[in-house]
């Protein structure tokens, strides 16, 4: 896999959408987790009524115990205050705001697996698969203006599949923070994280297998090689697009179970992206391709069976490329 940093962040800041200057934040604690404090939660093994999540359900009849919920290893080691090992879990717990809290308010969550989650009776977020830490998971709209000053209610069910299994869930606030005092605070792999994040909010990828080095690079991986054959299917040209939650998702632009995708690059204007592409071991060699970002339209540049062309560099305009092979336009 290889990433290219430098050059994306200068070539797709008209693509962003993110603010140079994003502030940081910090998260307080607005309805603690198990690892500030292990409150008491009703709880049952078996599939409850219908009407399990609303706030006038009655869960007399429920155990009761101490959050969180769970089993086996779990990466972090968060609380285990009562052990769960069946396949599901129904929990309730009702909590109390002295006031209703300024700000950004998300669910921050420990999760293996998949849990669902309501406030007051109304739906207020699901997750697939596992974590391996506390994650933020936003609210929905309906279930955050069920939130009032007094008694308010969590209903949570949570499943399991294999491997470890826990569920423990908090609400928590946004705070902004001063960059440089966060900063301060930072580990220098923190740092350089964050550094990176300001300054590179997409980045521009290929993902291939590692095919190993070419004695000729003019007759790598030919159509027509007789001898020389590093040809390894699977690939795809993709991007890294930085978050609202502060995190890095993968987008594929596209994917090619039978050919090599190679080294991108980007225009400076951030509209277009320049590749080596060779879709098949015997019926085609590595030729350039454009792939326009705004419309998903892929353009191929060069044809016919000659040597192979890969590693393009656009010109400063973008209307012109170099390649080893020389210039083009």
């Amino acid at each position: 896999m290889r990433f290219y940093f430098a050059i994306t962040i200068v070539l797709f800041a008209a693509l962003s959408g993110f603010a140079a200057e994003r502030l940081p934040t910090q998260v307080k604690e607005i309805v603690p987790t198990s690892k500030t404090q292990q409150s008491e939660w009703k709880y049952t093994l078996e599939t409850p009524p219908e009407n399990w999540f609303q706030n006038d359900f009655d869960d007399s009849a429920w155990k009761t115990g101490k959050g969180g919920f769970g089993n086996g290893y779990l990466p972090g080691n968060p609380p285990i205050g009562t052990s769960w090992t069946t396949n599901e879990i129904w929990l309730r717990r009702e909590f109390e705001l002295p006031a209703l809290p300024e700000g950004e308010l998300q669910l921050y969550v420990y999760y293996d697996e998949s849990p669902e989650i309501w406030i007051n009776g109304v739906f207020a977020g699901k997750a697939n698969g596992h974590t391996t830490a506390y994650v933020l998971l936003p609210i929905t709209s309906a279930a955050k203006e069920t939130l009032k000053p007094g008694k308010n209610q969590f209903a949570v069910k949570a499943s399991q599949t294999t491997g470890g299994q826990y569920i423990d869930i908090g609400l928590v606030q946004e705070v902004s923070q001063d960059r440089e005092e966060l900063k301060n605070q930072m580990t220098f792999t923190e740092c350089m994280l964050d550094n990176l994040k300001e300054k590179f909010p997409v980045i521009v990828f290929a993902k291939h297998f590692d095919f190993g080095g070419s004695h000729y690079s003019y007759t790598e991986a030919q159509s027509d090689a007789q001898q020389e054959r590093n040809f390894k299917p699977g690939s795809a040209l993709c991007l890294l697009e930085l978050g609202e939650d502060g995190q890095y998702h993968e987008r594929t632009l596209i994917a090619d179970a039978n050919g090599v995708i190679r080294d991108p690059d980007v225009t400076f204007d951030g509209k277009k992206i320049i590749f080596a592409w060779k879709k098949s071991d015997r019926e085609d060699d590595y030729h350039l391709y454009e792939y326009t970002v705004e419309t998903g339209d892929i353009r191929q540049l060069t044809l016919g069976s000659v040597m192979p062309i890969t590693n393009p560099a656009y010109s400063l305009m973008g209307t012109s490329f170099l390649t080893r092979l020389g210039a083009f336009r």
